[in-house]
């Protein structure tokens, strides 16, 4: 009788040591699966920071259009630095009509807001023009429909600068919005580059 409890005795020992060491291992699996969880939620959450930052400093997209700040455009490029703001043949767009300050072939027309009609119309002194820089000078404005550009054959760059206070204070928080607003898309790729200019 004493052998057989002697036995049974060992035997549930036996068995606890059992279950101490299964749950031992399973403890120490699922700390390990845990860890391994909280790594990869890590790594994620670092490739998706890193992704959100550079996206935060692409340029803007809409269909074909790419929008960007002038000061963006043009601080590491000189050629279109000098192409936008050095001294070009230049068409000049107005309710007045249309005027051109040299001999060669325009390869810049500037227009006001209140002129954005004329551009559509069939000139063959648009056919060169490579850069098209429109001014915003109040809220009145009229949108651009690219589609209608159909004179501008070589088209690469337009410029829209706000020049009255479009977001108040100075700021030009709002000025992305308001081109992406103003701009009708086209088919074709191309830049628009913003700023507001403000006379001081």
């Amino acid at each position: 009788m004493k052998k057989q409890t002697t036995q049974n005795e060992k035997t549930r020992i036996f068995k606890t040591g059992l279950v101490l060491v299964s749950l031992t291992i399973f403890t120490f699996t699922n700390v390990n699966a845990m860890n391994a969880i909280t790594q990869a939620n890590k790594a994620n959450e670092t490739t998706m920071f890193v992704e959100f930052s550079l996206m935060s400093s692409l340029p803007a997209t809409q269909n074909a259009i790419t929008f960007m700040r002038v000061e963006e455009a043009i601080e590491k490029n000189e050629e279109l630095r000098n192409l936008f703001f050095g001294i070009q043949p230049t068409v000049l767009i107005n309710n007045g009509g249309i005027t051109i300050n040299s001999a060669e072939p325009a390869i810049l027309a500037k227009c006001r807001d209140n002129a954005v009609n004329k551009l559509y119309d069939k000139e063959e002194d648009y056919k060169n023009v490579k850069v098209l820089h429109i001014y915003i000078d109040d809220l009145n404005y009229s949108d651009l429909d690219l589609s209608l550009l159909n004179s501008f054959s070589n088209l690469e760059y337009i410029i829209i600068s706000f020049t009255y206070e479009a977001c108040g204070n100075t700021s030009d928080s709002c000025i992305l919005s308001l081109v992406q607003n103003m701009i009708k898309t086209g088919d074709k790729p191309i830049t628009v580059l913003y700023q507001l200019s403000i006379s001081q």
